[in-house]
């Protein structure tokens, strides 16, 4: 019979989505500031704040209608960082 998988093992994959110190400034207001996360395959993931927080311009970021200030995007291994909407559905 076949052990069952430990949850931790399944970090050893690649992230299907990774933000590495993903910052994103608006002149001189600073809207994200060095976020990092990892997304595995089969997670289920909330994004929770108050207004103001960044929650918006994250999803902005990461749909391709703002660009980021630093940091990169990664999905599925290929870098995306500064694609816009079009090109992230190309």
């Amino acid at each position: 019979m076949e052990p069952f998988v430990r949850f931790d093992t399944l970090k050893e994959e690649q992230a299907v989505l990774r933000l590495d110190n993903v910052s994103k400034n608006f002149g001189g207001v600073v809207a994200a500031s060095d976020i990092c996360i990892q997304l595995f395959r089969g997670e289920v993931f909330g994004l929770i704040g108050p207004n103001g927080a960044g929650k918006t311009t994250l999803l902005n970021i990461l749909g391709g209608m703002d660009a980021l200030t630093e940091g990169r995007v990664i999905l599925d291994g290929k870098e995306i960082s500064g694609y816009n909407a079009r090109q992230l559905t190309d």
